[in-house]
């Protein structure tokens, strides 16, 4: 019976322990970090989610806290580090620098691109300990990537300098006349000259580092200003005339009434030819304003 006991807490203590070994990391891995919190790998399988500051990447830690005892250089383990441009298939292309939409667009309030953060552990003797690896991400590459960064910022820009077509609101009735309660036809009328929703602009590589980026304009909605207080949409309907266009209002009193359409886009990029990337920004293009003036219909009799 005393036989059977110790041999059943035996065994207790048997398992408590390794459950303890497998859950306490070896004493490199809990060092791996360099005290940098929120980054650095404590395990292979963690998922790098929080993107490194600044100030992060400037102090990267160069070797195990662990490591600083050893007396004998050869074996000493520093830190090396690769910084790649977060591109599909970057983390396994080593040197990777070349840019992308993607990268662009995942640094919408930092100036970008986003960047991997790889580190490859090297002993002093030269031997490889282990290969590169991901231990963060950063908006914040610098000009560790090897040359001037294209970033967000520069797309913004471009897109901030882009010569919009004129707006013009085409109206029926004719002649910019209508009586009350009947309703007056709105339809959208782009100027031929400038840019429009659909068209492709080239921005000057000069201004883009070098980079061949072009823009597309993106219809977001048209909104209709009546002029007596009310307003339609935004839409993407760009009305039309009696008896089928979509946006149609009639006003109630006699009057001129200052009327206009307004556009909101906004509009995506591809570099070197390459897939569309919307930019997370949107612009509005105000219409050239007009009247509407609207009068009441009197009833004359006519002796004929």
């Amino acid at each position: 019976m005393a036989k059977d006991v110790r041999r059943r807490l035996q065994a207790a203590f048997l398992a408590a322990l390794c459950i303890c070994s497998l859950q306490q990391p070896s004493q490199v891995r809990a060092a791996d970090n360099g005290g940098v919190d929120g980054w650095g790998e404590s395990d292979d399988r963690q998922t790098y989610v929080h993107l490194m500051s600044a100030t992060q990447v400037n102090n990267l830690p160069t070797s195990p806290s662990v490591e600083a005892a050893v007396v004998d250089p050869r074996k000493a383990v520093h830190y090396e580090y690769q910084f790649r441009v977060a591109c599909s298939g970057t983390e396994q292309n080593q040197g990777r620098t070349s840019l992308c939409a993607e990268a662009l667009v995942g640094c919408i309030n930092d100036p970008g691109p986003l960047t991997l953060v790889m580190r490859r552990f090297v002993r002093g003797d030269g031997e490889i300990l282990r290969d590169w690896h991901l231990v963060g991400r950063t908006c914040f590459p610098g000009t560790r990537l090897g040359r001037p960064a294209l970033t967000l910022a520069h797309i913004r820009e471009a897109l901030a300098t882009v010569p919009w077509a004129k707006l013009n609101t085409g109206m029926q009735p004719p002649n910019n006349l209508t009586l009350i309660t009947v309703p007056v036809f709105y339809q959208v009328q782009w100027a031929t000259e400038g840019i429009s929703p659909g068209e492709v602009v080239a921005i000057d590589p000069a201004r883009m580092l070098g980079y061949r980026v072009d823009l597309r304009p993106v219809l977001v909605g048209y909104t209709y200003q009546f002029g007596d207080g009310s307003s339609f949409g935004p839409t993407p309907d760009p009305g039309g005339t009696y008896p089928n266009g979509g946006i149609a209002h009639p006003y109630a009193k006699a009057g001129t009434y200052p009327v206009r359409i307004d556009a909101t886009l906004s509009a995506e990029f591809r570099l070197d030819g390459g897939a569309w990337t919307r930019i997370p920004d949107q612009v509005t293009v105000p219409g050239i304003p007009t009247s509407m003036t609207v009068k009441t219909a009197r009833a004359v009799l006519v002796n004929r």
